[in-house]
């Protein structure tokens, strides 16, 4: 099957890459890192893979998943985002506050 490499910051076609059969969302993270991931982007592991076909939404391609069996079909786009947070620290569930709170009337 080939799909269409699309930049993940720029969403610029790069290439078109023919996927093997067997091919998981990891396989394909990880020969990309290898492959076309810059220097710095080698440093993180935390990528994110999506699918979309022609006039459709992204839609995330969970990590175990074959790229066979993520309903995508030849000519489909593929891009890799890059996930990070923007907290150096996770924060407790408990310090969150809700978005809409009671008013005292």
């Amino acid at each position: 099957m080939i799909l269409t490499l699309i930049d993940g910051r720029t969403n610029s076609q790069v290439c078109d890459v023919d996927v093997p059969e067997g091919l998981s969302a990891d396989g394909f993270l990880k020969q990309w890192m290898l492959e076309w991931a810059p220097e710095e982007a080698r440093q993180a592991d935390i990528y994110l893979l999506e699918g979309k076909e022609s006039g459709g939404n992204w839609f995330p391609i969970p990590s175990g998943m074959l790229l066979a069996d993520s309903g995508l079909q030849e000519g489909a786009f593929l891009r890799v985002k890059n996930i990070y947070s923007t907290v150096p620290v996770s924060v407790p569930e408990e310090s969150s506050l809700p978005l809409f709170r009671e008013r005292d009337v």
